[in-house]
């Protein structure tokens, strides 16, 4: 597995010259605390979260109105290649102390965002995955279902004993 599999590909991306609070708006309106910023080519050249408005701006007296997000933003952040395993982006990210890197393609441009909850959601299910699979070669053991829309769950099913080699 990759971390292109697990990461969001919807990003909030917004251009160094946008304002400080253009950018505060669109991190209201889309609900999310980090925007990616880039260049023409879509390469990451920084990264501001909501964290570094209320610091950086507001608790410094800057201009909101006049600032722009370039001069406040994390220059040239750390980036994770697509192709990274997860562990390594949570190696980085607990160097870094940071809970979200840009994850780029080959050419370095952005192509996602992974954040440590992208990452646990991941190991959640895999655990999960586990867990039936040792359900079902203890055999007799039941698990829960869930409904389509995976709201609420559902009668438990049993899983039969597996018996000789299984087809996968």
């Amino acid at each position: 597995m990759n971390v292109a599999r697990i990461c969001s590909r919807e990003v909030s991306i917004a251009a160094p010259t946008e304002s400080v609070v253009s950018v505060a708006k669109l991190m209201r309106d889309r609900n999310v605390g980090t925007v990616v910023i880039v260049d023409e080519g879509r390469m990451p050249v920084g990264i501001v979260t909501d964290r570094d408005i209320v610091t950086r701006v507001l608790a410094a007296g800057v201009d909101s109105r006049t600032a722009t997000i370039g001069g406040i933003m994390t220059r040239c952040p750390r980036t994770v290649p697509a192709g990274s395993a997860p562990s390594e982006a949570l190696a980085c990210m607990r160097r870094l102390g940071v809970r979200r890197l840009p994850v780029v393609g080959e050419r370095g441009e952005l192509v996602g965002i992974l954040s440590v909850d992208d990452v646990l959601q991941s190991v959640a299910e895999e655990l999960g995955n586990l867990s039936l699979v040792i359900a079902h070669s203890v055999g007799g053991a039941r698990v829960p279902t869930t409904t389509s829309d995976r709201t609420r769950p559902s009668s438990a099913a049993a899983i039969p004993r597996a018996s000789g080699e299984v087809e996968c």
